[in-house]
């Protein structure tokens, strides 16, 4: 019973650290000396109903989301295990042909990658705007984005790295002082995984023409997307081939405890078979500056089991001045994508 306690304890104090549209509150003045607040959130907008469409025989719908290059159709699943309604973005480029074959990228927080006009705090990762862009210079390999949608009053559960707070996680060190959070419901990490690997995958290689291989799926996501890249790669090695981590949450307002059951975690399960890739980021402005004490440690990981810059397996970034939003992301996702598909 205390175990359990502890668990959704840990779980109330995470999603006090991320609210529920994946980005963490401003950090105060004096991060050492005041006490953070969360700052009233804008009402996000109404999204309206997309018509249907049909593409290569494949009824979707037309998402509502704009974009500036490619196409974006949504629909929406549900798992066997994971059995909330999600929906799902996918991104095509322009050049797209169902003729040729493209590797698939999987991120997380859908709602936020395109369209930020449309997104509730007008910022947006803009995917299709940097990604096009990349694709029409010739800088990297044309790829799809499938966009999973999170679930506002389960957002932290269900991105949660299960093992993580199941089995590494020290349960003596962790206090609750000051520690406020929403997230009542259940731990779906294991949940979460099952979904993309069982049901959004087949969907996705079955509707587009993809290159289904490890090698050719990456897993994308920042803050608890983060972490839920990480351990989407380390649980299903035979399916992701690479983990983009980007601003990872590391830190529930400056504990260490979270941060070394995280570093065990990795040590115990990060795959050493030569064959996977792995990037950090961070910025050290807002929530990162909470995350930036164990970044150095966080990238030295992947370099003890292999990773190196040099054998193209490891990519990380330290980013001063930069806050924990989707504006700061956008200015640097070009990096991730080019690890990822550059020519």
């Amino acid at each position: 019973m205390k175990k359990i306690f502890v668990l959704l304890s840990l779980a109330l104090a995470l999603a006090s650290c991320v609210n529920e549209n994946g980005n963490e509150p401003n950090k105060p003045e004096n991060p050492e000396g005041t006490e953070q607040t969360t700052p009233v959130e804008p009402e996000k907008p109404a999204e309206p109903e997309a018509p249907t469409v049909d593409e290569n025989g494949i009824s979707l719908k037309k998402s509502p989301k704009a974009v500036t290059t490619g196409k974006l159709y949504r629909t929406k699943v549900k798992g066997e295990t994971f059995t909330s309604n999600v929906n799902i973005d996918i991104w095509v480029p322009d050049c797209y042909n169902p003729e040729e074959k493209y590797p698939v990228l999987y991120l997380h927080d859908g709602q936020n990658l395109y369209d930020a006009k449309s997104s509730w705090n007008k910022q947006a990762w803009e995917i299709d705007q940097v990604g096009g862009k990349l694709i029409e210079e010739g800088k990297i390999k044309p790829f799809i984005a499938v966009g999973i949608h999170s679930i506002d009053a389960t957002r932290v559960c269900d991105l949660m790295p299960e093992k993580v707070l199941t089995e590494y996680f020290d349960h003596e060190k962790y206090t609750t002082t000051g520690f406020e959070g929403y997230c009542s419901k259940e731990i779906r990490g294991d949940e979460y995984v099952d979904l993309i690997v069982n049901t959004i995958k087949p969907m996705i290689d079955s509707t587009f023409s993809t290159l289904p291989d490890k090698d050719n799926t990456a897993i994308m996501g920042s803050s608890m997307g983060g972490l839920a890249s990480f351990y989407a790669m380390c649980e299903r090695p035979d399916i992701f081939g690479t983990a983009i981590c980007v601003s990872t949450h590391m830190s529930v307002a400056g504990e260490t405890c979270w941060a070394e059951a995280v570093f065990a975690y990795l040590r115990a399960k990060l795959p050493t078979d030569g064959e996977h890739k792995i990037y950090f980021d961070c910025g050290d402005k807002t929530s990162d500056y909470y995350y930036v004490p164990f970044f150095e440690e966080l990238v030295s990981i992947p370099q003890e089991k292999g990773y190196t810059v040099e054998n193209g397996k490891l990519s990380y970034g330290f980013y001063p001045g930069t806050a924990h939003d989707e504006a700061s992301w956008c200015k640097r996702v070009d990096v991730p994508l080019t690890f990822l598909y550059k020519k």
